[in-house]
């Protein structure tokens, strides 16, 4: 008797606990840019249902990643979503570095998340539609893709987020499939110096920029150093921003612990 009346309380708490939580979505939009459907997920949390608007950031995944990347190995994405009341809108980038491609015509990914990915999540979710209650943050690539599109299109967010970002892309000329969207590094110096955070800052007005940008990155990274160039750099021209340094290397059990001081940092900054 003790044992059923036992059962019959866990199953009610599980039960209750499945339906006040954070649910998956996964829809396709088709994008003119891309010339092809693009798959999104997205984490709605149990407020969603009450409220009238919520904040929305947008996470891009790393290189041979996808949208699902997020939801399957951040242990605590979903509690934290539901925990801070907001939407998480996970990307699928590819292998294109979120750039508009130079080379790679068809490849038009900062057009796709800027002019359409945006208004299209604005129009079917109830989200607040000014730029300073949205937010971007990703790793690796994504943190690379994060940076580049906040400070080339600043007035649609109040929140950058970079984890383990790759922050400096000069370095690596065979690695991540970076020739197929820049072009062979030897011929396209420029060009890659035209897409790499480190270097296309010098060129920003940052007095114009207001989001809050949060960097970090793991002391055992492979982009540690080029983390630590970005930082100096934006230290020495005066803009503000947090820089975080923990001990750490590329990889999830990292980022489990990174992804939600950036969803809380972004909670911060825009309410």
């Amino acid at each position: 008797m003790f044992n059923k009346i036992l059962f019959q309380l866990l199953f009610s708490v599980l039960l209750a606990f499945n339906c006040f939580a954070a649910k998956v979505e996964e829809i396709k939009i088709n994008s003119v840019y891309l010339g092809k459907e693009s798959p999104l997920t997205i984490v709605i949390p149990d407020a969603y249902s009450v409220s009238d608007s919520l904040p929305v950031i947008f996470l891009l995944h790393g290189y041979s990643g996808d949208n699902n990347n997020y939801v399957k190995n951040i242990k605590e994405l979903l509690s934290t979503v539901d925990a801070l009341k907001i939407i998480v809108v996970c990307v699928n980038g590819e292998n294109a570095w979120y750039m508009d491609s130079p080379v790679k015509k068809e490849s038009r990914y900062e057009s796709y998340i800027i002019k359409e990915l945006i208004p299209f999540i604005s129009d079917k979710y109830k989200v607040y539609r000014s730029g300073n209650k949205r937010g971007i943050a990703g790793l690796s690539m994504g943190g690379f893709g994060a940076v580049s599109l906040g400070f080339k299109n600043p007035s649609y967010f109040g929140y950058v987020g970079s984890t383990s970002g790759g922050m400096d892309i000069l370095p690596f000329p065979g690695n991540w499939e970076l020739n197929k969207v820049l072009g062979d590094q030897k011929d396209n110096m420029q060009q890659w110096k035209t897409y790499s955070p480190l270097y296309f800052i010098d060129n920003i007005d940052m007095k114009k920029i207001k989001f809050k940008l949060v960097l970090d990155c793991g002391k055992g990274d492979f982009f540690f150093e080029a983390n630590n160039q970005f930082d100096t750099k934006l230290t020495k021209s005066g803009f503000a921003h947090e820089y975080l340094i923990a001990e750490g290397v590329h990889n999830w059990e990292y980022w489990n612990k990174t992804i939600p001081v950036h969803l809380n940092k972004f909670c911060e900054a825009v309410r």
